[in-house]
């Protein structure tokens, strides 16, 4: 079987008798390993010219042998007949064809932190939203998405180019799910203080971060998306009630949208699930995708398979830290044997995973290793 036919099997009420492999935010991967991987510039990923841009999702996309992709989208025709990138010595500048403007670009730091950032990252909202003509100014009304847009624009060249070269992988997409962006106008103690006194509030916020979401879901179908990674943090904070009140019914239309697109969903959700699991199930997500365990709590996959029983597909949650980058080679086998055993429990609806993205400090080798044993392990 090839990895599109694991993950459609994964995702049928059958099961998969082989197991498809992948790892998530594959783009943190290839930021902190990219000199490993290829030797094609780091900034050709970041240039409008479409031959650079395939060259490196080619070569990363074939160093890092998973089953999924995320599949980007290409600068508009109009952006690669202006914009040019330049590189002189150490540095990369973006340059403008037409004005002479020209701007260095940043490489991207492992680790994700600038080069030059200090500061504190947690969002600190400067017009702090407090009645709704407050949220409607901040959350305007979305922009339909024109298909045939696209096609003139030339956004679609790029997707069409990496589906005709790995025809095997599933491409995938990305969203945030509505009730965690309340976390851009509010921050993270504002939203989760709006919660509990204006709950009808972040219910119209979240309602029209929804709606602003559905244009890029429609973007994404026409790229070719076929999984969409719904992300999610810190709702795990939230009595289970006030979550399965609030936060299910608005992932419940996110799915149902994604679901019209033709696209199946990953609600991908971080924190302890152990008293919201019925709740996540209800959603309506094709794959339930889960952290390892860490910051106080347990995650046991196999005890999840157990509760789910098949009836959505799981994403492993091998242990990113503790197992892939820590663990010799025969505690890393040890472990994809039993994530490989709660997938069978989970009427073999499994996708091996690990539960966060693979670390600074991971061998590269390494992780090709994970891939060869979990492929051989995963097989009935």
């Amino acid at each position: 079987m090839m990895g599109r036919d694991k993950i459609e099997a994964a995702l049928s009420s059958e099961g998969s008798r082989e197991f498809a492999v992948v790892i998530p935010y594959e783009m943190l991967c290839y930021r902190d390993h990219g000199d490993e991987l290829t030797p094609t510039p780091w900034w050709y990923r970041f240039d409008p010219n479409l031959e650079h841009q395939f060259d490196w999702y080619r070569e990363m996309f074939t160093a890092v042998p998973q089953d999924w992709m995320g599949l980007p989208a290409s600068a508009p025709k109009t952006e690669r007949d202006q914009i040019i990138l330049e590189c002189r010595g150490s540095k990369v500048f973006r340059m403008d064809r037409f004005s002479g403007k020209e701007t260095e670009i940043e490489r991207p730091q492992v680790g994700g932190w600038s080069a030059s950032s200090a500061q504190n990252h947690s969002v600190v909202p400067v017009d702090f939203p407090r009645t709704a003509a407050d949220v409607v100014r901040l959350i305007p009304d979305a922009v339909p998405y024109v298909a045939a847009r696209a096609n003139a624009d030339g956004t679609l060249d790029l997707p069409k180019r990496i589906l005709g070269a790995f025809p095997d992988r599933v491409p995938t997409g990305y969203v945030i799910s509505p009730l965690w962006q309340c976390y851009r106008i509010w921050g993270f103690e504002g939203m989760m203080t709006q919660i509990v006194d204006q709950p009808h509030l972040v219910r119209l916020a979240a309602e029209r971060f929804l709606a602003a979401s559905l244009p890029g879901l429609a973007e994404q179908a026409a790229r070719g998306i076929r999984v969409v990674w719904i992300e999610e943090c810190f709702t795990d904070m939230l009595h289970p009630q006030v979550f399965t009140a609030l936060n299910i019914p608005l992932i419940q239309k996110l799915i149902d949208a994604i679901h019209q697109l033709g696209m199946v969903a990953v609600y991908y959700y971080c924190g302890d699930p152990n008293q919201r699991l019925e709740a996540l199930i209800a959603s309506g997500t094709d794959i339930l995708g889960l952290e390892e365990g860490k910051k106080g709590f347990e995650i046991d996959i196999s005890a999840i398979a157990g509760q789910v029983a098949g009836r959505c597909a799981l994403l492993g949650n091998l242990d990113a830290i503790g197992c892939l980058e820590q663990q010799n080679e025969n505690g890393l086998r040890d472990e994809i044997k039993r994530q490989v055993a709660a997938g069978r429990r989970n009427r073999n609806r499994f996708i091996l995973s690990i539960g966060s993205p693979v670390t600074p400090g991971t061998s590269m080798v390494k992780l090709r290793r994970y891939f060869e044993m979990a492929r051989d392990l995963g097989r009935n």
